[in-house]
């Protein structure tokens, strides 16, 4: 997303970026609906701040397919129980 932004005494940056939020996880054989969300954002430096995270609604796009799409199984939400 964001990586080698280097920043002087004084400057900033605006960052915008889009993160996909599952509303339920996979635990071992089972789904668990999840209430609420949690995003973790790291930063390296002495006086990192963050000022705003907003919500926003838009689409999200699946791809199905075989390994030429994704070795990953297909769990969400093609076989969702």
């Amino acid at each position: 997303m964001a990586q080698d932004i280097n920043l002087g005494k004084g400057e900033s940056t605006d960052i915008t970026f889009n993160v996909s939020v599952c509303d339920y996880h996979k635990n071992n054989e089972d789904y668990t609906n999840v209430n609420g969300v949690e995003i973790d954002i790291m930063c390296d430096g002495d006086f990192t701040a963050l000022s705003a995270v907003s919500p926003v609604n838009i689409p999200t796009v699946y791809i199905a397919g075989d390994s030429t799409v994704t070795d990953q199984p297909a769990e969400y939400p093609y076989n969702a129980t």
